[in-house]
């Protein structure tokens, strides 16, 4: 009997640590969704590969480690088509590639001895990736330099 409280100790702890985690991935989630949602907005209805409000898509489990691939695909080539349009110095890619590995890292976290490493590297590429966006949009609503 005595026993018993402690292991139902650790287990409420355990429980409380995985609410927590789960609460702030979900943070986390929002926080990117919403920022994709701002860059794909920033774009002009012509120039749109993705409806804005379809990157809260990315919210659901499973689901959200194909959709990424899209995400980022069609947000770089509205970007590119945009720029293509409107030409600035330095865009390149418009983060095609940052966006492609941040997913491929992301699908990585599923497959044997790689998912120790895919986390990392999947979190480093999502934040140059959304930096790399919010650099477009920004360019968006700036006239070209002379």
């Amino acid at each position: 009997m005595h026993g018993e409280i402690p292991a139902l100790l650790g287990c409420g702890f355990g429980l409380l640590m995985l609410t927590l985690v789960s609460i702030v991935g979900l943070v986390i989630g929002v926080f990117v969704c919403y920022q994709l949602y701002l860059t794909a907005g920033a774009l002009p209805e012509g120039d749109r590969k993705l409806a804005p409000a379809s990157v809260f898509l990315l919210l659901v489990p499973v689901v959200n480690v194909i959709w990424l691939f899209f995400v980022v695909l069609r947000l770089s080539e509205g970007y590119r088509q945009y720029f293509a349009a409107h030409p600035r110095v330095g865009v390149g890619d418009c983060g095609q590639m940052l966006g492609i590995g941040w997913a491929v890292a992301t699908a990585a976290i599923f497959l044997p001895l790689l998912h120790v490493l895919a986390p990392l590297a999947a979190l480093v590429l999502m934040v140059l990736y959304l930096v790399k966006m919010s650099d477009l949009r920004g360019l968006l609503t700036r006239p070209p330099e002379a």
